[in-house]
């Protein structure tokens, strides 16, 4: 099994909103549609209260679920049916009768931004349906074919934010893809249930929440984003391809000795690259730019906090990679960057925050094991004066 990239999305809330949600309109199609003709709505009620205080009035303490199937069999056991109806449809029968949902903004986008960079996307959701109706909504939706798995607490038989739900889903999605738990981003739009429950879970929680003036920022300690467009900005900026960082200081990596990251990805691909490995952009591991610094920096000594940010091409992911620059720069670590694009290529802002930069597209041809901190010997090696002036070295 390959190792991949994983988001999950919470559900109501957060990528689908309820126009209506009526549990009585439910009973009432139940009373005309499926119990024995003539079943009067408060005999039904009676029996949907009795399952209620059997087995949902603590669930939000207990983290136990109930599942509306079950409650199905309760309907059918006390009333009846009128007919041999499977119970998966009755109960996408009843979420039809009884709620109308709609896509949430900027959640298309989401999509798309999440099929193109290859993740593996999954819903996780507090909701006594299962998950064969969830799927049956989101193709209703016309959003199903983006989703690699469904897993509903009514399915599960216990809650978010509890610890069995989330691996109980954690499982599931090792079955499809290799990746570790703190690999995996989270979204959700419950401080509690899903902000507070993920990070219990060791996952990347992104809390989707337009409630700026509320409280909660202290406890959640993670991304807060107004809405799913902000949440896709939020991804591009702020998760990484990482091929590896080394474990032990180098020196023929830029001036003194110093930790090496290596991202993920190149459009280059240069004949004769020793790093081939690094070239496809989704082979490496998805990190959230604040779990890089923090590995980076317990592996800095005090007395040489310098890094090289390498490839792979570090440019091809421009908006994490500023991300990125921006936090080692808060940390004061001395940033050393190897581009195979030019000098003239990289951008003034990210010339701002590095001290050192080698350009220039490795040429098999010219490859030097003599020259310091070059794979050919057209490469150029620049560091930068006291005055913010770029000079050129000869190494």
């Amino acid at each position: 099994m390959k190792p991949g990239r994983v988001i999950i999305l919470d559900l109501f809330g957060t990528i689908l909103s309820d126009v209506s949600n009526k549990y009585e309109k439910g009973i009432d199609w139940l009373c005309r549609e499926i119990l024995t003709v003539g079943t009067e709505y408060a005999a039904a009620k009676r029996v949907a209260e009795e399952y209620f205080r059997a087995n949902m009035q603590n669930r939000t303490t207990t983290h136990k679920e109930a599942s509306l199937q079950k409650q199905l069999e309760m309907f059918r056991e006390r009333i009846g049916f009128r007919d041999n109806f499977p119970l998966s449809e009755i109960e996408y029968g009843f979420f039809k009768a009884s709620r109308v949902t709609a896509i949430e903004s900027g959640l298309m986008e989401l999509l798309s931004y999440l099929k193109e960079k290859d993740f593996s996307v999954f819903v996780m959701s507090n909701t006594i349906f299962s998950a064969e109706t969830v799927k049956r909504l989101l193709d209703a939706h016309g959003i199903g074919q983006y989703f690699n798995g469904v897993y509903t607490s009514g399915d599960c038989g216990h809650r978010k934010p509890g610890n069995k739900f989330f691996s109980y889903v954690y499982k599931r999605i090792r079955e499809k893809v290799a990746v570790k738990r703190d690999e995996v981003i989270f979204v959700g739009n419950s401080l509690e249930k899903d902000v507070l429950g993920a990070k219990r879970f060791r996952f990347n929680p992104i809390w989707l929440s337009a409630d700026k003036c509320g409280f909660g920022e202290e406890l959640a300690d993670c991304a807060r984003v107004e809405n799913l467009l902000e949440c896709k900005d939020y991804l591009e900026r702020n998760f990484l391809s990482v091929a590896g960082i080394s474990k032990h200081y180098s020196v023929s990596d830029g001036e003194g000795n110093r930790i090496v990251v290596y991202l993920q990805g190149c459009d280059l691909k240069c004949r004769g690259c020793h790093n081939q490995s690094t070239w496809n952009e989704f082979g490496g591991r998805i990190m959230s730019v604040r779990r890089l610094v923090e590995d980076v920096l317990l592996r800095l000594a005090r007395a040489a906090r310098n890094v090289t940010i390498s490839g792979g091409e570090p440019l091809t992911q421009p908006k994490a990679l500023q991300t990125l620059l921006t936090e080692f720069g808060r940390a004061g670590v001395d940033v050393c960057l190897y581009t195979g694009r030019e000098f003239e290529d990289v951008s003034d802002e990210v010339k701002s925050k590095i001290h050192y930069l080698k350009t220039g597209r490795f040429v098999h041809t010219e490859k030097t094991t003599t020259k310091g901190y070059y794979g050919s010997a057209n490469q150029k090696f620049f560091a930068k004066g006291a005055n913010g002036e770029w000079l050129k070295k000869d190494i």
